[in-house]
Parts: C-alpha cells; structure tokens; sequence
C-alpha cells in the first residue's frame, strides 16, 4: 500500500481546499474539477485505509 500514498495528488492538499474545489465545481460544472475532487477523495480513503491497517497492528495495552 506504500505506493497508494506516493500517488497522492498535489494539487489538492488539505480538505479546506477540497471544499473551495468542491464550490469552484458548483460555480463552472467543469468535469476536471470534478474530477480532482473524485482522485482526492479516493486518495483520502486509501490512505485512512492504511492507518487503520496500521493501528490494527499495534498490540493491545492491558488495563488493569
């Protein structure tokens, strides 16, 4: 999965800007705005995948 990461795009870099993308799509309709949008949120999912995967890894603390 480390290769999933390296393919972020960085173009949209924080989910601040996914939502100023989200109302420039709103405003034009332009396909390659959505586009973007679609390719961050799709890479905002794998990532989040992999954490989990990582956390699902990590040993159990006991309480006690």
């Amino acid at each position: 999965m480390k290769s999933d990461i390296a393919r972020l795009d960085p173009i949209i870099l924080t989910g601040a800007e996914s939502i100023e993308w989200y109302h420039r799509f709103i405003e034009t309709g332009g396909v390659n705005i959505k586009n973007r949008i679609l390719k961050y949120n799709e890479d905002d999912c794998i990532a989040t995948w992999v954490l989990l995967e990582g956390i699902h890894k990590l040993p159990l603390l006991q309480s006690y």
